[in-house]
């Protein structure tokens, strides 16, 4: 992301008046300070080790807007794991080893969220430039697994504690990850279209920027109608999991929607920790979730999202 756009959405999340946008501010602005001090210091009182064997690991992938977040949420309270926190942004190294000594993972209350950012130290965190640093000048595939290794070890995943995590930014290079780490589960969050990119728009209206950006739209952002190119955006992050999913015909590829997520979270969470440890129980959690299905956008800006998306003919497979 540029530095205008951290800015525009720095200036946005400000603005939103929303304690998990403020608290994300914080976290940014505590990070630096925090990994100094976390690699000279708190990393001699990390008590995680290294693996030589990859973790049962599940990876959410979506475009955003998508429900991945929530999904993100639910399956880090109802499955006992280790998954990245905002702590982990701030102490990467010794943040496992304190979560862990509290048993703090998934004790989280409720589901507060504002588009990725989360309120509360243990609660999950989209991590996209230590997910983004498995793939930075890594020479081949051997070198990628083992920066997953280095990060599934730094989180203290174990067969008892699977890893989970998600990742949107990096949308376009989930075929070299499950390469390097086949034993990993993807797991698509997908939503019906308009809706994705209707709170896109409405997004790009609060933060004033849009993320991720295709290489093929860069510094269209501004030049075309919100949106046009929030359907251009969202229909090219779309076709590129499509295709990664059709091409590699990866077995461990699950792909569920935001809206029967909402209807029954704790069968989908069963079986998707059936596949991590059968031999592990869901915790005892009892909440409802609600998909949303409102209109976000104008009677006009929902025609422009209809018109461009024939123009565009897809409609999501």
């Amino acid at each position: 992301m540029s530095l205008t756009s951290t800015i525009s959405r720095i200036k946005g999340a400000l603005l939103s008046k929303k304690s998990s946008a403020y608290f994300g501010m914080l976290m940014i602005g505590l990070g630096p300070i925090g990994r100094i001090l976390d690699s000279v210091l708190l990393k001699h009182f990390a008590k995680t080790k290294q693996l030589t064997d990859i973790p049962p690991t599940i990876l959410i992938v979506s475009p955003p807007r998508s429900g991945s977040t929530i999904t993100y949420q639910v399956l880090s309270r109802l499955i006992p794991c280790v998954y990245y926190t905002n702590l982990h942004a701030v102490l990467p190294k010794y943040a496992s080893t304190y979560l862990l000594k509290n048993d703090a993972f998934g004790k989280v209350k409720g589901f507060n969220n504002y588009y990725g950012y989360s309120a509360g130290w243990n609660d999950v965190n989209e991590g996209n430039d230590v997910v983004s640093s498995f793939f930075d000048g890594a020479k081949d595939k051997t070198e990628i697994r083992q920066r997953f290794l280095n990060f599934s070890s730094d989180l203290g995943a174990s067969n008892e504690r699977p890893l989970i995590f998600k990742n949107v930014r990096n949308y376009y290079q989930i075929d070299k990850l499950i390469e390097a780490v086949p034993e990993i589960i993807i797991l698509r969050v997908k939503r019906d279209i308009e809706q994705i990119i209707q709170s896109e728009v409405k997004g790009f209206k609060e933060l004033k920027s849009f993320h991720p950006i295709p290489p093929e739209l860069e510094g269209l952002q501004y030049k075309l109608k919100p949106t046009i190119f929030a359907t251009k955006q969202i229909v090219s992050l779309e076709k590129r999991l499509d295709e990664q999913r059709d091409q590699l015909q990866f077995a461990n590829w699950i792909e569920t929607t935001y809206e029967s997520f909402c209807k029954d979270p704790k069968g989908i969470c069963n079986s998707l920790l059936k596949k991590l440890n059968p031999d592990l129980q869901l915790r005892d959690l009892e909440f409802k979730l609600n998909a949303s299905f409102t209109k976000k956008v104008s009677d006009t800006q929902a025609k422009e999202i209809q018109d461009e998306l024939k123009s565009l003919n897809y409609e999501g497979t």
